[in-house]
């Protein structure tokens, strides 16, 4: 019987982030504005004031981004989400391949001795996964599986490593 399991996880826009996007909106209609005073001289600057705008659209869209963790029969696969229009493969490991289970706190740091992936924005209710793949290596996954998705991840991850943190 396969075994499938996915949530998706949406990334709460930070107070830098929305300055980020007032700003850049902000900057895009005062060039504009600016291309279209040169109107008289040449009607070429509406298509230079158009870009300009459709260029703040594009970047503001990069700033909407969510995760999806997918658990298919012992394999997790976690894509990034941008604008809800294009989908990342982030990182993909066996659950065999956990070397150890942690649950987070307001003290977490990433480790800077190997990779870590930070995939989530709420710490608080957070795991770090340290697991050793062939594509990225050993490296840190930092996460935030709902409680549905830790009960599947249960079945797959070793004992010796799950007891450790779900009991």
């Amino acid at each position: 019987m396969d075994s499938f399991n996915e949530q998706l996880v949406k990334i709460k826009k930070s107070g830098l982030v929305q300055f980020c996007q007032i700003f850049i909106w902000a900057f895009a209609i005062l060039i504009s504005a600016a291309c279209l005073s040169f109107i008289k001289y040449t009607p070429l600057v509406i298509l230079v004031a158009a870009a300009i705008i459709y260029g703040a659209y594009r970047l503001n869209a990069l700033l909407n981004i969510e995760f999806e963790y997918i658990l298919t029969n012992g394999t997790v696969d976690i894509d990034k989400i941008t604008n809800k229009s294009s989908r990342k493969r982030i990182v993909s490991f066996e659950c065999n391949a956990v070397e150890s289970v942690k649950k987070t706190d307001k003290s977490f740091k990433k480790r800077t001795d190997i990779k870590s992936y930070m995939l989530t924005d709420d710490l608080n209710n957070a795991y770090v996964f340290e697991v050793s793949t062939k594509t990225t290596g050993r490296c840190e996954i930092v996460f935030s599986p709902n409680e549905k998705f830790i009960d599947s991840l249960k079945l797959y991850i070793p004992r010796s490593v799950s007891n450790s943190v779900w009991k």
